[in-house]
């Protein structure tokens, strides 16, 4: 690779140029920012393969999901009856006493010790019966029995629960097991860490982005308040004298490079028309 360095301009990029860039790459939101801990959650997954010149997806409605273990469940996607219309794909399981399935998640799940989290999940049954909800290390095989929940519905049905990790656990996978031999429909497997902000984003990445917001701020233009933006549009209608919403563009073009960068200017407009109808 070489860097060349010159002191020679390249396009001009205006003062007020102010965006930012975001590659769902390396897990940048599902996985990462976002909170969601299970992939392909509600088997609805296509694999994405080519460009824009050749483009194709695959279904694949069972990927990071597998029968654990293999020879004593099986899971099959199915459509029949969905839990809705717009997602209609579920996950049908046939499992044997401590069998049951498993995650992937990104990479394995990550779990740390005296942190909370949140599982929900619909289901429908035939039968009554308990499923043990599991950590599954990768490379020791050990399992960490996380909660219990008892699967009692014929109907689909919510079920949702939380527990508390007393161990640190990394690259497990999760695991859903069977406590005795049945079948079951799931569909919208979901774990989320109890202290997710606003129910969605992971705390330690938005509490990172939030740092950084505050570090921008400190690039930008001085904000005016609603008081000094209120100001200016009054010193632009006594100046322009506007006689109907026809003027608009007049009172827009008075204003902007007085406010352009430090106010919202979709916030300008709406005070602008708001005046403009009372004349």
């Amino acid at each position: 690779m070489e860097l060349k360095i010159t002191h020679n301009k390249g396009v001009t990029i205006q003062d007020d140029l102010i965006g930012i860039f975001f590659e769902d790459i390396n897990y940048g939101a599902d996985g990462g920012l976002y909170a969601e801990m299970l992939e392909n959650r509600s088997f609805e997954f296509l694999d994405a393969r080519g460009d824009k010149d050749a483009y194709h997806q695959i279904f694949n409605g069972l990927y990071g999901w597998s029968a654990y273990p293999k020879e004593q469940a099986e899971l099959q996607i199915q459509k029949i009856n969905p839990l809705n219309n717009v997602n209609p794909h579920y996950m049908h399981v046939q499992a044997h006493v401590g069998s049951g399935f498993t995650n992937q998640a990104y990479e394995g799940i990550f779990l740390e010790e005296g942190h909370s989290y949140r599982l929900s999940f619909y289901a429908r049954s035939e039968q009554n019966f308990k499923v043990q909800v599991a950590a599954l290390e990768r490379v020791t095989g050990k399992k960490h029995i996380l909660t219990n929940v008892l699967i009692s519905n014929n109907d689909w049905h919510k079920y949702t629960v939380s527990f508390t990790v007393n161990e640190t656990i990394r690259y497990a996978l999760f695991a859903i097991l069977f406590e005795e031999q049945a079948e079951a429909d799931f569909d919208c497997i979901s774990l989320f860490p109890e202290d997710a902000v606003c129910g969605l984003f992971r705390k330690d990445l938005a509490e990172k982005v939030e740092s950084e917001i505050e570090i921008l701020k400190t690039y930008l233009p001085k904000q005016l308040s609603k008081e000094e933006v209120e100001q200016i549009i009054e010193e632009a209608f006594a100046k322009v004298k506007p006689q109907s919403a026809k003027d608009m563009g007049l009172i827009m073009k008075e204003v902007t490079p007085l406010l352009k960068g430090k106010a919202d200017m979709k916030e300008v407009s709406n005070i602008i028309k708001e005046k403009l109808a009372s004349i």
